[in-house]
């Protein structure tokens, strides 16, 4: 009995189209791995630079919020969830010079990146 040439010929094909494809699947991940690298990268290059950098910024009161009490709002509107907020800068509002370092850690808020006040003050009006 001789085999069928034709069905053959596409089982062949059909593999050759299930590994290429799996080729290309394969590689759009890995693809969008390295983009999130790369902008993980910048995003924390950015971010050193930010610290220990005396910066401006408002303490606002997310005690609305569950799990979040007072944190700081710089001038590009991002926020930041500090550890280490004196009590008496803890006033809806007020404009402060704060010098920070970046803080690893876990977070009921979640409204804003960590931070450790390294320097904090009243701006003077």
């Amino acid at each position: 009995m001789k085999p069928d040439i034709h069905k053959t010929k596409t089982i062949h094909t059909a593999w050759k189209i299930s590994i290429f494809l799996s080729i290309i699947i394969l590689s759009c991940k890995s693809s969008r791995e390295s983009t999130h690298q790369e902008k993980s990268k910048k995003e924390v290059s950015s971010e050193k630079t930010n610290q220990n950098k005396e910066m401006e910024a408002t303490v606002i009161d997310l005690r609305g919020l569950d799990g979040c009490s007072f944190l700081l709002q710089v001038h590009n509107q991002e926020r930041l969830e500090p550890i280490n907020l004196p009590e008496e800068m803890k006033v809806n509002g007020l404009a402060v010079m704060v010098t920070y370092e970046y803080h690893q850690g876990a977070s009921i808020c979640m409204a804003g990146k960590m931070i450790k006040i390294t320097h904090i003050r009243k701006k003077h009006q």
